[in-house]
């Protein structure tokens, strides 16, 4: 077993908007995998489900989310920003119930969860629970995808204890 860190990388929903979000994945991976491979061992959960997401994330160092998101919450099942099941999505009762977990392991905070999904860091208590659990957090407080500029990947925000970073 290895003895480095692990880093969950979580791809959600990655339906509709013209196929361009599944179609990015590849390349945000493999930036990923650039981005952090020095550091963690990197483990890829495709479409968990909310339980198997709060696992994986409680036995980690950090995490990363991909996929559609919304103002304080993340999509894990494709179609779920369809749906109201609660089950197919982590919202901030999600992550309390993650910080318990980590609680109850006496883990550490996460090194960094980069939350890489539209609107997510536009809710307060969202990036407050957040930033109990990881001592980075990074994200967007917008869209991440604008069909008319594809190519235009907006800048992601930084919060920390200090708040802004």
């Amino acid at each position: 077993m290895s003895s480095r860190k692990k880093l969950v990388i979580v791809r959600g929903d990655t339906s509709g908007a013209w196929g361009a979000i599944k179609a990015y994945w590849p390349l945000f991976l493999f930036s990923r995998w650039i981005q952090f491979r020095k550091s963690f061992e990197l483990a890829i959960l495709k479409a968990p489900t909310r339980e198997r997401a709060i696992e994986a994330i409680a036995a980690a160092s950090g995490v990363v989310f991909y996929g559609h998101g919304d103002k304080g919450r993340v999509f894990l099942k494709d179609k779920a920003n369809k749906s109201a099941n609660t089950d197919d999505m982590l919202d901030v009762a999600a992550v309390r119930t993650l910080l318990a977990q980590r609680a109850s392991r006496a883990a550490p905070k996460l090194d960094v969860a980069m939350i890489a999904c539209c609107d997510t860091l536009r809710d307060e208590e969202w990036c407050d629970v957040w930033l109990e659990a990881a001592r980075v957090v990074r994200g967007y407080d917008g869209l991440t995808y604008n069909w008319k500029r594809p190519l235009l990947i907006p800048k992601m925000r930084t919060l920390s204890n200090d708040r802004e970073a």
